[in-house]
């Protein structure tokens, strides 16, 4: 899913933690419908961040989720507030910074 992503200028996605973070560490605004579990949660800090337009499942028509979209996508104050997820997640340094403290946290250190 990363190069559809990339090249996308928004994503919608039902809020899980994955799409989440791939979008936002390639700054790419969001249109959230939440179905449930963590997805609730994750939706209220995409909003709060103002990094998506989070719409209930049940009231997401075909005009709402296309003015959702055309917010996100024009409004650059949705992508600007992916700036600081995009930058610590940049930082982090990936699945191999993963696998070395996985690695190291099991004693097998390269």
């Amino acid at each position: 899913q990363l190069p559809t992503i990339a090249g996308a200028s928004a994503v919608v996605t039902h809020g899980g933690l994955n799409t989440v973070l791939d979008a936002a560490g390639m700054g790419v605004p969001m249109v959230a419908l939440p179905l449930g579990n963590d997805q609730n949660g994750i939706a209220a800090r995409l909003t709060r961040a103002g990094a998506a337009i989070v719409l209930p499942p049940r009231r997401a028509t075909p005009e709402r989720l296309a003015q959702a979209l055309a917010a996100v996508t024009t409004d650059p104050r949705y992508r600007t507030a992916l700036d600081p997820a995009r930058a610590e997640i940049a930082g982090a340094g990936g699945a191999r910074a993963a696998a070395d403290a996985v690695e190291a946290a099991l004693g097998r250190v390269r």
